[in-house]
């Protein structure tokens, strides 16, 4: 009975898990007056993020974006989105690093000065593993503008 008890305890591996640091981001305005903007190259706004994604659990495990990434709104820092966009594998308690900028909108997107409530442009990222036993979510938004000097 006692080495039932004691197998049952060993025999379940470690569990999956990753935490999002931070696991939501708001940029607020970000003013696309100039084209530059639209690639981040202007101030404000679109700075990019270091967005930290941690191994917490007990094994490895090899993370991917199974829908890539909203890049009509997004980028991310030396690639491109694709279906089944892979992230590599971590080792528990490594760190993989997403530096993430807004960098467009969509025709209807954009918020005219003056208007009564400015509307967000909201969205999520989601990251699995292979395994199918993570599945998170990164929660972002931001308002579209182009503010006039």
């Amino acid at each position: 009975m006692l080495l039932t008890i004691l197998f049952a305890l060993t025999g379940c591996g470690g569990e999956d898990s990753i935490s999002l640091s931070p696991e939501f981001y708001n940029w607020g305005e970000v003013d696309f007056h100039a084209e530059e903007c639209m690639d981040c190259a202007c101030t404000g706004g679109c700075d990019s993020l270091d967005l930290w994604i941690t191994n917490t659990g007990e094994g490895s495990v090899n993370l991917r974006l199974p829908s890539g990434f909203d890049n009509d709104h997004l980028c991310i820092d030396g690639t491109t989105s694709e279906p089944q966009m892979s992230l590599g594998e971590l080792e528990p308690m490594e760190q993989l690093l997403l530096r993430i900028s807004v960098c467009g909108y969509l025709p209807g997107e954009l918020n005219i000065e003056g208007e009564e409530e400015p509307m967000p442009v909201e969205g999520s990222m989601r990251i699995t593993d292979d395994d199918g036993l993570i599945n998170t979510s990164f929660d972002w938004s931001f308002v579209p503008v182009r503010l006039q000097d």
